[in-house]
């Protein structure tokens, strides 16, 4: 994630383990600059990156995780119309301390009920939306 007007890299958003056979990927998105955390970079590109999986790459289900502690994100993304599928238990060491994923999953059809990226941003932007 490129913050344009200040020429710096502050985050980074992921589409990793694409399954063709079945139609699905996991997407992740992160701010590392903490000076960017919580102005809508990272809920932007995400929305983005799962807009790009739908549609250019026609997939049937996008998934993603978050902490169990990290209740902005999980609100971001149950607004976009994640449902939350499954929990990690004691997944991840973070801090010296095992901590929760939570599991959430969207699907082509919940996708095009909602407003992830709607097609009046796209168009304002200059974007063609398929």
């Amino acid at each position: 994630i490129y913050h344009i007007r200040d020429s710096k890299l502050i985050g980074v958003v992921d589409i990793h383990n694409i399954d063709q056979i079945n139609k699905r990927c996991f997407v992740e998105a992160t701010i590392g600059d903490i000076s960017y955390r919580d102005k809508g970079y990272g809920r932007q590109a995400f929305s983005l990156a799962v807009d790009y999986c739908f549609r250019e790459l026609k997939l049937h289900k996008v998934c993603t995780s978050a902490f169990d502690f990290n209740d902005k994100w999980i609100n971001i993304v149950e607004r976009m119309g994640f449902s939350q599928e499954g929990e990690l238990r004691e997944h991840t060491l973070k801090n010296h301390k095992y901590c929760n994923k939570l599991l959430f999953g969207l699907l082509e059809t919940e996708y095009a009920e909602s407003f992830a990226v709607s097609d009046d941003y796209n168009t304002q932007n200059g974007r063609k939306t398929g």
